[in-house]
Formats: C-alpha cells, structure tokens, sequence
C-alpha cells in the first residue's frame, strides 16, 4: 500500500517519519507504534490462489504435459474443459474457468481465486484420464495430485473442523513431491503454506479474503465511471454507502436469496405433497437461487447421500426445503437420470458439481471433495 494522501504525508512528517514508496510495512520509524509481524497473516487463498502455488504448479504440469504426453496440447485441453457444464452462477462472463485454456498464446495458467477453485478438479480428472503416462510425468503428476489435496482440505477447513496435523501433513507431502519433480527452488509462497496449520492451532480455524476481493468489484463499480470530482475518497464513499443502504432495505431469506411466491401448481404440488392445509399457502415461497446450488444444476446432496439435478427452493413459514431428482449410480462418477421427484432439506445441499453429458441421460461429474 503506497502512501499517497498528501494530509497523511504531512501527518507522517509532523509526527518525524520518514516517507516510504514500499508501503508502511516498510517505514522502519513505525516499528515503535507497529509491529506488522503481530497483525499480518497471509491467508490461504492468496497463498494458492492469487498468483500462488496453484498456478505456478499448473503452468510448470502443463508445459511437462504438451512436452512428454501426447493428447495434452493446449487445444486437448481447451476442448476437454469445453465438454463440462459449469454450475450457473460460474457461466457469467465474469468467471470463466472453462476458457482458460482458450486462448491463442498462452504462457503460463492465469484465473482469478474463485476460477482456479472450480477449475482445479477439471485439471486432475484431465490427467487422471490421460491414455498414456510416462515416467517423465509421474512426478509431476503426484504432486499436482497432492496439491489437489491440499486444496480440498482447505476448501472444506472451517466447515469440517480440518485438524492442524492433518493439513500439515498434506502441505509437506505435496512440497517434498514438488521439489523432488522440479528441484529444491519454491516460491516464497510455498515458506508461508507451512505457517497454514499454526493458524488453525492459534485460532481453530482458517481466514481467506475471498469476500474481501469480491468486494473490491463494489469500489471499483464506482471508481471506474468518477472522472469529474475533487475529493474522490468522499465521493465514492457516498456512493459505496448508499448503494449498501439500498440493498439493506432489501426483503432477504434464506442466505440473501430473494423468494416469491411460486406458481398456482406449483403451490398446490407442494401443499398436496405435504398434506398442508391450501388455505395456508399465502405462506409458501420459492426461489430459483441457492446458496449450493440453482435452477438446472447437478449438485451433491449429503441425506440421502447422492448426486440429484436441482428444480428449486422453498420456504414454508420457518422451514426451508429442495425439490430435487435423484440420479442413480451406473458407473465410476457417472450417473443416470431417473425422473423421480423428492424435497431434501436445503442445508443438505453442500454444492453444486461440474459434470458432462455422456450418453442418454446419463452425465459424468468431476471428482470433487465437498465434505470429509
């Protein structure tokens, strides 16, 4: 962070510190005051994800790959992630995971965090379907597998009460398999993924700044369209405010997704199925939207343990339910529409899976951990 407020500048030199382009973590005259090392911690996911451990390990296996295994061009793999149906709330333009190897020249693997979290389980089940692997490719291959592991316990390291020892056990595996495959060399990032697991032993649980990046986009909405004002701070922070007052007036329910009433069959399938009173359905509500999941998508359900295709939300009074289609199991990750209907409860949900169609009615879905 560069210091570039002029009345902070003059703050600065009043109170006799010294002015520093670095930043203020590098202003030595602080110290007294601060001590960064007691208040920064560098989370998980700029570890792995911003420009981190995972892109610099996919870009070193797909340059290996194109080199020593045939059927791994950039064009195999564009068409391969091409062939998946990502889950509707990452098919915006805005997050393209499935493009990622799209382009013309491409140098090295780029994607924003969220992308490189859905698209990493594509890049394993494109290697674990590789026709040929030689021994050039088996190291690199462990350890972007190991890698993988790592990522699975971290995506799930809050939810699931992730130990210390086991997230350190898997982080040392996969960088002793990296620096076996490409030498002793790590990004300074792989030093700070050993610190992971202290954290978890300090503060029994992980911090990332996903949400935090995510609300840079609500500055920037604002910043990006100001070209004639003269206290830019105060100007984008009015209008930062009142958007968020805005959406606070707003009529949430269930994890700020939006319900309305449903149609008049829909309200009677449901009344009927749970042998409601129909005088009762000025209470019955549904949405479209879910927290794990929306209208169209293949999601992993946790009881009764199966993948299902989700048809919507629905609140009664207090009580919230999913109606879903189970699909049964005809093969290793595949599975097969059946057609029948039924309600889970929609905390059951934990995610929505990437998958492709593969014969009639029966789709493929990426390996993925949801849970432990």
């Amino acid at each position: 962070m560069s210091i570039i407020n002029p009345r902070f500048e003059k703050l600065q030199r009043d109170m006799g510190f010294n002015h520093v382009e670095a930043g203020l973590l590098q202003d030595v005259a602080l110290r007294q005051y601060f001590l960064p090392i007691d208040c920064v911690a560098y989370d998980w996911m700029h570890i792995y994800l911003v420009n981190g451990l995972y892109h610099h390990e996919a870009t070193l296996l797909v340059s290996m790959l194109q080199k020593h295994c045939s059927g791994a061009k950039q064009k195999d793999l564009n068409d391969y992630f091409a062939s998946f149906t990502w889950p509707k709330k990452l098919e915006a333009a805005s997050a393209t995971a499935r493009d990622t190897f799209k382009k013309k020249a491409m140098e090295s693997v780029k994607s924003s965090a969220s992308e490189a979290l859905s698209m990493f389980p594509v890049l394993r089940s494109f290697c674990s379907e590789l026709p040929t692997k030689n021994a050039m490719i088996l190291p690199a291959l462990k350890s972007f597998y190991a890698l993988c592991t790592v990522l699975e316990l971290l995506k799930v390291v809050n939810e699931c009460n992730v130990t210390s020892d086991s997230l350190r056990n898997a982080i040392q595996a996969h960088l002793n398999l990296f620096q076996e495959c490409y030498g002793p060399d790590l990004l300074p990032k792989g030093h700070l993924s050993l610190h992971l697991p202290l954290q978890i032993t300090c503060h029994k649980r992980l911090l990332s700044c996903f949400v935090h990046e995510r609300r840079h986009k609500e500055v920037k909405r604002y910043a990006n369209m100001l070209t004639n004002h003269t206290i830019s701070d105060q100007t984008i922070l009015q209008e930062v405010l009142l958007s968020h007052f805005v959406h606070l007036e707003e009529d949430l329910h269930l994890f700020g997704f939006n319900f309305v009433p449903p149609k008049p069959e829909v309200a009677r399938f449901f009344m009927s199925h749970f042998g409601l009173d129909l005088k009762d359905v000025n209470s019955l509500l549904w949405s479209k939207q879910g927290p794990k999941g929306n209208h169209g998508d293949f999601v992993s359900i946790r009881e009764p343990s199966c993948i299902a295709e989700l048809w919507g939300h629905f609140q009664f009074k207090e009580n919230f339910v999913s109606l879903v289609s189970p699909l049964e199991k005809v093969g290793k990750n595949k599975f097969q529409k059946k057609g029948s209907l039924i309600f889970v409860e929609s905390t059951g949900i934990m995610g929505s899976v990437i998958y492709r169609n593969e014969a009639e009615d029966v789709i493929y879905v990426v390996p993925e951990q949801f849970e432990l």
